[in-house]
């Protein structure tokens, strides 16, 4: 088995893998394209918070990134990869004992090993930009064939999460529909008892019959290896690891330089790229999931409040939410519960709605099923934005409904049992209802 990488080990050269210079990764078949420039889908975030420190935030973060955005962004496509001697740890892969920059387990990556060892961010950062972009004609593997006996394996950090099981495993099992026969499909997951009724499996059931018997959730990763495995590699992270000569040949585009001209060393880079692109998996899901689906919306609220039932995280429930219910009720629109609903009629619903309100958390993902003339108003709070934004920001590029974040001061800090600080609860105040009817109300 192979033995589990600690990123406090090893210098960024023996840390990661970049394919074309070390072995362990030959990609299926060859796509037509593996990145691509797309318009952007405009984003509004409207900035209501009265406490002045959230204030002061929400200001210079929107002046860091939001306002920054230019009109296009780079598109990821999906291949299937070959990996030798894979390993799947708590939403992390390895190939021979490097990790594996790919998705959102390259991100986990990248982010651990910076925060092992801050004093390092600037080595990793020349390594996986200046240091590859050194390395002319080197090429990546190529094959047309699969052997017999490999499995799919896939990683889901969080298997109960419907924003990471999406955009993680729901695309992934989409993107490798073409190679799945006769294949078993093994999601490493770290949570446990994952029964065929729960969420996640049902959805997967629903959406992807032909498939569901081949699905098995491996929980105890200490128990499995694999001499080599089939996995749905995103080509975002392999962006900026390939020598330019390289992806010069592939769409004759420097999309990445304006991030690094000014510091190649800087993280500040690598943070920003994430407003700057698009996972085409979702995409793809999306039209898979319509289409599944299908186009009945007839009897389904136009004007939909998205709510939560009182559970065991009501502690979330923003302040003055009733209040805020109230005043929507008020002007005709109807509460609803995702989790009363068939799976089916959740995606006709937001598809086919005129305008949708949900606070963050409360089933948000499903943006990606908007159409395209849906306003899908966010409720959040300071913590909402950065990478959380980066990341809900796709899903209206998915969709290209009318995105707007709707940020409200947040309540002091809350923790679990074990002492977890938890996402800070949102604060609504007669400013921020009064920005939530606006934004849902106007022309």
């Amino acid at each position: 088995m192979v033995a589990r990488l600690q990123a406090v080990d090893r210098g960024p050269d023996e840390a990661f893998l970049v394919p074309g210079l070390h072995p362990g990764v030959t990609f299926v078949g060859q796509p037509t394209w593996l990145w691509r420039e797309t318009p952007r889908n405009p984003i509004q975030v409207i900035n209501c918070a009265e406490d002045a420190d959230d204030q002061a935030f929400v200001t210079r973060d929107l002046a860091r990134t939001v306002e920054q955005l230019g009109e296009t962004l780079i598109e990821f496509n999906s291949v299937a990869a070959l990996l030798a001697q894979p390993g799947f740890e708590r939403g992390l892969v390895t190939v021979g004992g490097r990790y594996l920059l790919s998705g959102s387990a390259g991100l986990r990556a990248r982010t651990k090993y910076y925060l092992a060892d801050k004093s390092r961010h600037r080595d990793m950062a020349r390594f996986l930009f200046a240091g590859t972009r050194e390395q002319p004609g080197k090429a990546l593997s190529w094959t047309a064939d699969i052997p017999d006996g490999v499995d799919i394996c896939l990683d889901c950090r969080n298997f109960t999460n419907y924003y990471h099981f999406m955009v993680e495993v729901m695309t992934a099992l989409h993107s490798i529909q073409n190679v799945a026969a006769g294949r078993k499909i093994r999601i490493h997951s770290p949570n446990p008892k994952v029964t065929a009724n729960s969420f996640a499996m049902r959805l997967i059931a629903e959406y992807f019959p032909d498939i569901m018997d081949s699905v098995e959730i491996v929980n105890d990763i200490n128990q499995v290896s694999y001499d080599a495995c089939l996995f749905p590699f995103l080509t975002d992270h392999l962006y900026y690891l390939l020598a330019s000569d390289i992806w010069g040949q592939t769409d004759g585009h420097d999309f990445l330089q304006p991030f690094f001209q000014k510091d190649p060393a800087s993280l500040t880079g690598f943070n920003q790229m994430r407003f700057h692109k698009m996972d085409g998996r979702l995409v793809a899901l999306r039209q898979h999931m319509l289409a599944v689906a299908g186009p009945d919306g007839a009897g389904l609220p136009r004007k939909v409040l998205v709510d939560r039932k009182p559970d065991d995280r009501g502690a979330r429930t923003p302040d003055r939410w009733a209040d805020m219910t109230r005043e929507l009720m008020a002007a005709g629109f109807e509460r609803v519960f995702f989790e009363e609903l068939p799976l089916k009629q959740q995606v006709q619903l937001v598809n086919n709605a005129e305008t949708v309100v949900a606070v963050h958390g409360a089933g948000v993902t499903n943006m990606m099923f908007a159409g395209q003339r849906t306003r899908f108003i966010e409720i959040g709070n300071r913590e909402t934005l950065g990478g959380r934004l980066a990341a809900f920001a796709q899903l209206a590029q998915a969709s290209r409904c009318d995105y707007r974040l709707v940020v409200a001061d947040q309540a002091a800090p809350e923790y679990t049992s074990t002492g977890r600080k938890q996402l800070s609860r949102i604060r609504l105040t007669d400013r921020s209802i009064a920005a939530v009817l606006a934004a849902a109300l106007s022309d």
